[in-house]
């Protein structure tokens, strides 16, 4: 008699979660499919329907995705009965795929391909909401989903509900309260810390920052791995190496997360302007001041790598993976947006900067790309650069005004970028004459060029050391560019500092 492969996953988190411009909204929803996946949800699931779940038969419980062995039909049966029902009672607009494989001896390997295959077939068939909208029903204003409640506040506010919006604002259940605070190792009694209101994340001007994160060549250290074992394999070998895979990449992201977290944001504060969104196996969602991303960002990339390298160590020499001797690599996109504008939108964006990163690097390097977003129309990247990053002339020769992706480990460097707006920062910085080059680069490079020469030569005369520096940290960009020299291979870095300057203003912190 075989055993049974029961597959569950959570479709469309990201619009689950950012389906509101409300950041309480936001981390009751975060929090939610956090839950979900935790050891304590499913014990409390399988007490209330009597069934057994092992906790070594738990292949993966992490970013809304469960994988679990059984052994009894019958338990399997009320699993897949009760399971979606349950979750979807406890959070309305979520949706739950699911489906099951049978294995007999040395044929797990085979069945997990097979399962999740079969889920990748269930996302696609119609699930029937159970908050539907009927036209006698009244409708919550800001969704459009039938009134479940309303809350009025002592500034005289009044706030509705449908009873998914409730289920994430009232966010009051103890067994997942703060779960992705305690994640990184926040103690309870500093919760009250950490905002639940966008507008306290954002900088002085106004702007915040959506950082998405995800791992490189997951995908192909798994099918090397599958191609590494053995035909006759045996079933529990199989399980414990892909459990001990699911387990290395979870605690590499925390272990990132937690020590990027930390090094950045000063934990003294009154308020800490950081929200974790997503921390599930390689994938990385987090709302944060302006300020902070690009260090925060850099330091989980350095962070990612280092863990990967210790944790997948055995799993590494055990395959012989000489590839990933030095662990995985990440990409990030960091979407900056005013506190106000449509949180979906911005998400959508980083993960478009991610993947940009992604294709730039050719997944090999640790890296990241941003925008700031200044209008209300948001596209996909390619598109910015097309419509807004690329100077095009008659004779058909292009100028770049984006310079990223930036690095962590090579040409150019994050911390380089960082250290150039410092430096354009100062006040003796004519910032307002480059945004100027800028702009009669579009109309005629070779007026540009002078115009240029003439800015340089009065920076150079008023302060030649700050000059010098400059010049110093453009070359650690690309070894060809100085304040003379902005433009090489095509693209120049000015749009990018420009950009952090209108983002950050003037800090140099």
């Amino acid at each position: 008699m075989g055993k049974y492969l029961y597959g569950a996953s959570v479709q469309g988190i990201q619009g689950f979660i950012f389906e509101t411009n409300k950041l309480k909204e936001i981390v009751g929803a975060s929090d939610l499919i956090e839950w979900f996946c935790s050891v304590e949800f499913l014990a409390r699931f399988s007490s209330e329907y009597n069934i057994k779940i092992v906790k070594k038969n738990v292949v993966r419980n992490a970013g809304g995705n469960i994988r679990i062995v059984f052994e009894k039909l019958d338990e399997l049966e009320k699993m897949v009965r009760e399971f979606p029902k349950y979750i979807m009672e406890k959070a309305y607009g979520i949706t739950i795929s699911q489906a099951v494989v049978e294995f007999k001896d040395k044929e797990y390997l085979k069945q997990k391909d097979e399962l999740e295959h079969k889920l990748t077939k269930a996302r696609n068939q119609a699930t029937i909401p159970l908050d539907a909208r009927f036209t006698l029903m009244k409708q919550t204003p800001r969704t459009g989903k039938p009134m479940y409640d309303f809350k009025k506040f002592k500034d005289g506010t009044v706030l509705y509900f449908d009873i998914g919006n409730y289920q994430k604002y009232f966010n009051e259940d103890e067994a997942r309260r703060e779960m992705l605070l305690r994640k990184i190792g926040v103690e309870e009694s500093d919760f009250f810390k950490y905002p639940t209101d966008i507008d306290k994340i954002a900088n002085i001007n106004n702007k915040v920052a959506i950082i998405h994160a995800d791992g490189n060549k997951m995908g192909l250290m798994l099918q090397k791995i599958n191609d590494g074992f053995k035909k006759d394999e045996k079933n529990e070998k199989v399980q414990q190496v892909f459990k001990d895979f699911s387990n290395a990449i979870t605690k590499s992201t925390n272990n990132a997360i937690k020590k990027a977290f930390e090094d950045i944001f000063n934990l003294e504060d009154e308020t800490i302007k950081f929200r974790p969104i997503v921390i599930g196996g390689d994938d990385v969602t987090v709302i944060c001041d302006a300020n902070k991303a690009l260090k925060f960002t850099e330091v989980y990339l350095r962070e990612f790598e280092k863990n990967t390298k210790i944790n997948f160590k055995p799993i590494v020499e055990e395959f012989n993976l000489k590839d990933f001797e030095n662990g995985l690599t990440a990409c990030a996109g960091i979407s900056f947006c005013n506190s106000k504008f449509p949180f979906h939108y911005a998400v959508d964006l980083a993960e478009h900067l991610c993947s940009y990163a992604k294709k730039e690097s050719d997944r090999k390097a640790s890296c990241l790309v941003f925008h700031n977003i200044q209008s209300s129309f948001v596209e996909d990247y390619q598109s910015y650069i097309d419509d807004e990053l690329t100077i095009k002339y008659k004779d058909k020769s292009k100028i770049f005004l984006k310079y990223a992706p930036y690095y962590i480990n090579k040409e150019p460097k994050i911390e380089t970028l960082i250290e150039l707006h410092k430096l354009f920062s100062d006040s003796d910085i004519p910032l307002g004459k480059y945004r100027e080059w800028l702009s009669e680069l579009h109309k005629n490079q070779e007026y540009a060029e002078l115009f240029l020469e003439r800015v340089n030569s009065i920076l150079k005369s008023k302060n030649p050391k700050k000059y010098n520096d400059i010049d110093k940290k453009l070359q650690e960009l690309n070894s060809n560019l100085k304040l003379n020299s902005l433009i090489v291979d095509n693209k120049t870095p000015m749009q990018d500092i420009l950009q952090l300057k209108s983002v950050i203003g003037g800090s140099k912190s």
